[in-house]
């Protein structure tokens, strides 16, 4: 069996700087990569830091603006009872008619007619 001698190649300081450039081009495509890669990790994250409570705000605008309607209606509703309050507060044949029906009363000559609710279908 033979023995070989390894005969390590030395490299000249112009092959040295050569692979030395090379290095450097990957490490920096390297770096350029990874603060993409950053670059979007850190936006995905601000993004959700800032659009959930954007969103928690225009679902309770949207809600304000439900109970704003919902708020308007019964105040007219309630306008209207107050003026129904007052012209039957201000209408004295009302009462009459109020009393006259919850007392069963009437008056001479006249005679009351009810007439029978419809039995309801189950």
């Amino acid at each position: 069996m033979l023995w070989r001698r390894r005969y390590y190649h030395r490299f000249t300081l112009a092959e040295l700087e050569i692979r030395r450039e090379k290095r450097a081009l990957i490490v920096q495509r390297a770096l350029r990569l990874f603060a993409i890669v950053l670059a979007l990790c850190l936006t995905m994250l601000l993004s959700l830091v800032c659009f959930k409570p954007w969103k928690d705000l225009r679902s309770l605008e949207h809600e304000r603006s439900f109970l704003q309607a919902h708020l308007e209606k019964a105040r007219e509703q309630m306008e209207q009872s107050k003026n129904e309050f007052i012209w039957i507060s201000q209408d004295p044949h009302y009462f009459e008619m109020i009393a006259r029906d919850k007392g069963n009363l009437a008056l001479p000559g006249e005679h009351i007619l009810r007439m029978a609710e419809p039995k309801r279908l189950k």
